[in-house]
């Protein structure tokens, strides 16, 4: 019987850099979101990502995304930033974005922000 060798992946956790707290976005406007992508190594190069929209009750830490809507998808992991229009939401101050993708981990959510 041959060895099994287990396949090995490096996971990236990228920290969402904008937006920031309390930021307000305004629904049809452009809106660009940048994360730090310094630490993506040579696997993550040339891999593709996308940026769900989600938001957070008060006292609960779920992250209720909107997977059938992204607000971006298919662009470089390692681009360090991606451009989209706000898309006409109920206005809330709950809001939060998701990074997802082959080498990012969905566990960095940014801090929650405003839609108007």
């Amino acid at each position: 019987v041959p060895a099994m060798h287990p396949n090995v992946f490096e996971v990236y956790d990228p920290a969402i850099t904008s937006p920031k707290q309390g930021d307000v976005w305004t629904a049809g406007a452009q809106q660009t979101v940048t994360w730090d992508a310094s630490q993506i190594g040579a696997d993550g190069k040339n891999t593709t990502a996308m940026l769900l929209l989600g938001h957070q009750m008060p006292g609960d830490l779920s992250e209720y995304l909107d997977l059938k809507n992204p607000l971006a998808k298919d662009f470089p992991v390692d681009a360090g930033s991606v451009s989209f229009t706000v898309p006409n939401v109920l206005g809330a101050e709950n809001y939060i974005v998701v990074l997802v993708g082959s080498v990012s981990d969905s566990g960095n959510a940014s801090p929650v922000f405003t839609i108007q």
